[in-house]
């Protein structure tokens, strides 16, 4: 909740075949909500679905397996989640990219992003940081991977103030 603005985000299997990415917002703290919206608006399946909200902007993030192994795709919006721009790739590369986590800072105009993605030959984790329209002000670059470990059982993400906190749980074999 941010203000009295209210946003969920789920995903629904809406078919056999398929999971999709919806969002609704409550601008009065919950007692009512505007119209159901598909985000991911694809024939693939949409997982892990992540939202973060500061100062009017949303920004809901999952993972989408309809492009390559598996990328990482974001929405934005900048009106309360009126309107979204449309999806933007994060990972976009041949490795499989999943479990997102996203934080946005209050009162600021981005958001931190991080995934676990493979791309390098391992699993590893990832950063990017993005702004309220979905631009990326970050490359992508790599940020953990001093135990070379094939498994990863989560990503966390915490805020306080403008400090981001990510956690990682790694298993040994």
């Amino acid at each position: 909740m941010f203000e009295n603005n209210v946003y969920i985000v789920w995903e629904d299997k809406t078919d056999p075949e398929n999971t999709e990415v919806f969002f609704r917002a409550s601008a009065d703290a919950g007692k009512t909500f505007g119209e159901i919206v598909n985000l991911s608006l694809n024939p693939n399946d949409s997982h892990y679905t992540r939202l973060a909200a500061s100062d009017g902007a949303v920004f809901v993030l999952w993972s989408d397996e309809g492009i390559g192994n598996g990328d990482i795709l974001l929405r934005t919006s900048t009106d309360n989640g009126a309107t979204f721009d449309g999806p933007i790739n994060l990972s976009n590369n041949s490795g499989w990219s999943a479990s997102p986590q996203i934080v946005a800072p209050k009162s600021t105009d981005f958001a931190y992003v991080v995934w676990e993605d493979s791309s390098p030959g391992n699993i590893d984790i990832f950063f990017r940081t993005i702004t309220n329209s979905g631009e990326a002000v970050s490359e992508e670059g790599k940020i953990i991977s001093p135990f070379n470990m094939p498994v990863i059982f989560g990503i966390g993400a915490a805020i306080a103030g403008i400090n981001a906190f990510f956690s990682i749980r790694k298993h040994r074999k």
